[in-house]
């Protein structure tokens, strides 16, 4: 549970780091960046994943002890 609790932190601060980046390439591009929305996505439903099993709503253990989440 420490453990993930880390790792949620860690991505946390991930995905503000990649809104970031994705506002900036669309300010400079005038269009969202295809790979980063998908790269985003995966780590919403990875915190998902994590969040669920941090408040015992699943007990299936997130990735790398599961599966990556499909997006």
């Amino acid at each position: 549970m420490i453990v993930f609790a880390l790792v949620f932190w860690i991505l946390s601060w991930t995905l503000a780091v990649t809104a970031l980046v994705q506002l900036v390439l669309t300010l400079l591009a005038g269009g969202r960046n295809a790979d980063m929305a998908r790269f985003g996505a995966g780590l919403a439903m990875y915190s998902r994943q994590i969040i669920e099993f941090l408040t015992f709503v699943d007990d299936r253990l997130p990735f790398p002890f599961g599966e990556w989440p499909a997006t």
